[in-house]
């Protein structure tokens, strides 16, 4: 039989299977590609935000030093007072977030008045204050959720 123009049954499947093969394969690629970075970006906004608790930590130690370098460990956090009148900071993990106040602390009740807070990592699991050489550093370790670990040792 002489062929006339045309595509017959089987070309035209053959080119929709090979069609939706390549589509297929392109999404896919794309939707990986996509996840990788909205990984990458969510990785980087915790390690934003540990980074910057961390400089507001070497700050509010540089800046309100603890009179006579008493500082006290409860809680999983540290508190030390900057002035006469028993000004204090405290730095706390509370609900799975790193917490930061100032203000009184009434240390027979163990609460906070005049105080202002501060959210500074929202998603932390742990927090740990050390400190170092006799009071003379004061490291901070913290971890995310998502497993990313930051530390920071400021002397004083």
């Amino acid at each position: 039989m002489r062929r006339r123009g045309g595509f017959t049954l089987i070309e035209c499947m053959m080119y929709i299977f090979f069609l939706g093969l390549i589509s297929v394969l392109w999404f896919s690629t794309t939707i990986r590609i996509y996840n990788t970075m909205c990984c990458a970006q969510h990785k980087n906004k915790v390690l934003l935000a540990l980074y910057t608790a961390g400089d507001v930590f070497a700050r509010d130690l540089r800046m309100k030093s603890p009179l006579g370098k008493e500082m006290i460990y409860r809680n999983g956090g540290i508190i030390w007072h900057y002035t006469h009148d028993l000004q204090s900071i405290g730095w706390f993990l509370l609900d799975n977030a790193l917490m930061r106040f100032e203000g009184v602390k009434n240390k027979k009740k163990g609460t906070w008045s005049v105080c202002t807070k501060s959210i500074l990592c929202p998603t932390l699991t742990t927090a740990k204050f050390t400190t170092q050489n006799n009071n003379a550093a004061v490291s901070m370790s913290l971890t995310a959720v998502n497993g990313v670990t930051m530390e920071r040792t400021v002397w004083l």
